[in-house]
């Protein structure tokens, strides 16, 4: 009991002051873990030493805590490996957009890949809600917006569109919003997805 009373009493002044957030918004360790990844340059991995697994310290990188979902820039161009594929998650911020356009204009498909795609498509007319769209969710995509045409009646329509990566956190909305027939429903849980 003598021993334990003084032990406890570091091990909770240890946590107080390791979770306070003072301590998290000013330590360097806990910065690196949470800000600086919207930067291409930066990469946790990069900042791993081989010798003993602790993280470097840059004094280039911010303090501050960042919530995700503010960081998401664009991947256009990059390529996704399976694992980083799997790793995607979509925060809420951006969990309504696409609720919103798969109830209107967005389209999910599958193909024969196990993995769904969000395709969304505009008229020109509307090409500034379009960009606001596709500014918010560029983060899922490989390729930039294109243009596209279509002819009803021997008149030429043109339209701006864009295609998402195949990603398994897309599958998930698939699921809810697609019947296994592959036709569009609305799903019976709408409310709870509504913001």
């Amino acid at each position: 009991m003598v021993i334990a009373v003084p032990t406890g009493i570091k091990i909770f002044s240890w946590l107080s002051k390791s979770f306070s957030k003072t301590y998290m918004t000013t330590c360097k360790q806990y910065s690196l873990l949470f800000s600086g990844l919207s930067k291409p340059k930066y990469s946790i991995i990069n900042n791993l030493t081989s010798h003993d697994n602790t993280l470097n310290t840059d004094s280039n990188i911010e303090n501050n805590i960042v919530i995700y979902g503010d960081c998401c820039s664009s991947t256009v161009g990059y390529k996704y490996n399976p694992i980083v594929k799997n790793m995607q998650q979509i925060p809420n911020s951006h969990m309504s957009i696409l609720i919103g356009i798969l109830l209107s204009d967005g389209h999910l498909s599958k193909g024969t890949n196990i993995n769904a795609r969000l395709q969304f498509k505009q008229s020109l007319k509307h090409i500034n809600y379009f960009y606001f769209v596709y500014s918010k969710l560029n983060h899922y995509c490989f390729k930039g917006a294109y243009l596209t045409s279509t002819t009803v009646q021997n008149k030429k329509h043109y339209a701006i569109a864009f295609t998402s990566r195949t990603l398994p956190c897309l599958t998930e909305l698939y699921n809810i919003f697609y019947s296994p027939d592959n036709k569009k429903i609305v799903p019976r849980n709408l409310y709870d997805l509504l913001t």
